[in-house]
């Protein structure tokens, strides 16, 4: 049980540096604003949210050996099952938002324009996988009381 609970405190530290790197995307900035949208800061936090991908992603495969995990309780089976879901719903979040940052990022470098219909689409694509990693999460963190 001590690894799932492990396990479950990386998942909120990479949640953290999410969170983190969120606030630098879109958070208001006077620079960003006259310059256009920028595009320094959305390839650094391109390449900080592919590594958190891939972090994420090693959580998953450890939790695939759900027998090494060894849940001794049902609870514990449930609450392994929804950290799951919850780094699957978080992973995809993630994704969503390295696409963004790499549009803004290419736009930025006059490679290729991100019109204001598709980056519409892209944020509220982007807000429906965030609300669907925080009801998750709420549910996470109820069971991780009752552990």
């Amino acid at each position: 049980m001590t690894h799932v609970v492990n396990l479950a405190h990386r998942v909120s530290h990479l949640h953290a540096s999410y969170l983190r790197l969120h606030r630098v995307v879109f958070r208001f900035s006077w620079r960003r604003l006259l310059s256009a949208r920028g595009g320094g800061d959305y390839g650094r936090c391109a390449d900080e949210l592919s590594r958190l991908g891939g972090e994420l992603t090693e959580v998953r495969t450890t939790i695939a050996g759900v027998d090494s995990l060894e849940p001794d309780t049902t609870m514990a089976e449930e609450f392994v099952e929804a950290l799951d879901r919850y780094i699957m719903a978080l992973t995809e979040t993630v994704d969503r938002l390295h696409g963004i940052c790499r549009r803004l990022q290419a736009e930025g470098a006059g490679e290729q324009a991100y019109d204001e219909l598709a980056a519409r689409r892209d944020r509220v694509a982007y807000d429906d996988s965030v609300q669907t990693y925080k009801s998750l999460g709420e549910r996470l963190n109820d069971m991780f009381g009752r552990l």
